[in-house]
């Protein structure tokens, strides 16, 4: 468990693939926000979608799902134009009087992941095993899975190396979907344009149409393990095989 480039990666032979950049994940450590501190907030805007969790105390975290020429544009402007530009997202004076409690920062929003996960006597977990896109906010969940999973087989089985070897035929049921999931809605938070507008619309016919939608209707309520991955899927998801509307 090293990590999103993982060195261990390249001890047991493992290549790794970095998926294409779409978006860009801005977070922030913030405090006097003027929104309830029990609740977590999320707000769209034309191209992006902002999200506010608290964090201890009265400080919360300030997220941006950006394309990366907006994270580009908001750079040199600093936490101002940060907090600025993430203000459209709710109502006036919300979170314009927030000050902040350590840097502004932009991360690829991609899938980094190995071909491989075993090898001899030794098995990756957690972001060295498949780390998801950060937007999701599902890297400690992930970790989770894997422990819990790996534990038991463990635990259950003598034969440690047949144990860690199962394991890297199960991660797939909850990693692969996990990957999905992002490269699915990533288009739909931040693409903007008619194609765009028309991409949500249908997206959300889909989900009008089928609350469940293979089980990622409710992705982030029961978690990502052995939902289906296909084109099928997809298109389902998207509404992609719904009836165009006359």
């Amino acid at each position: 468990a090293d990590g999103r480039e993982s060195g261990l990666r390249r001890a047991i032979g493992a290549g790794t693939t970095h998926a294409p950049t779409h978006h860009m994940l801005g977070g922030c450590l913030v405090a006097g926000l003027g929104l309830d501190a029990d609740t977590g907030h999320m707000g769209r805007i034309a191209g992006g979608k902002v999200m506010v969790f608290r964090h201890g105390g009265e400080s919360a975290r300030l997220y941006l799902i950006c394309s990366p020429e907006t994270a580009d544009t908001l750079r040199p402007g600093g936490f101002a134009a940060y907090l600025a530009y993430c203000a459209q997202a709710f109502p006036a004076g919300a979170i314009g009087d927030a000050c902040p409690l350590g840097p502004v920062a932009f991360f690829p929003g991609v899938d980094i992941y190995p071909d491989r996960i075993a090898g001899e006597g030794v098995v990756l977990v957690g972001d060295a095993a498949g780390a998801n896109d950060p937007a999701l906010g599902s890297g400690s969940g992930l970790a989770l899975i894997d422990v819990q999973d790996l534990s038991g087989l463990l635990r259950d089985n003598d034969d440690w190396q047949a144990a860690i070897e199962e394991f890297a035929r199960r991660r797939p049921t909850w990693y692969d979907p996990m990957r999905a999931f992002g490269e699915w809605t990533g288009p739909l938070d931040t693409d903007t344009g008619p194609a765009a507008d028309a991409a949500r619309a249908r997206a959300d016919r889909a989900r009008d149409a089928d609350r469940w939608r293979n089980g990622y209707g409710a992705f982030f309520a029961f978690g990502p393990r052995g939902l289906p991955v296909s084109d099928e899927v997809r298109a389902h998801f998207l509404g992609l095989d719904l009836p165009e509307i006359a």
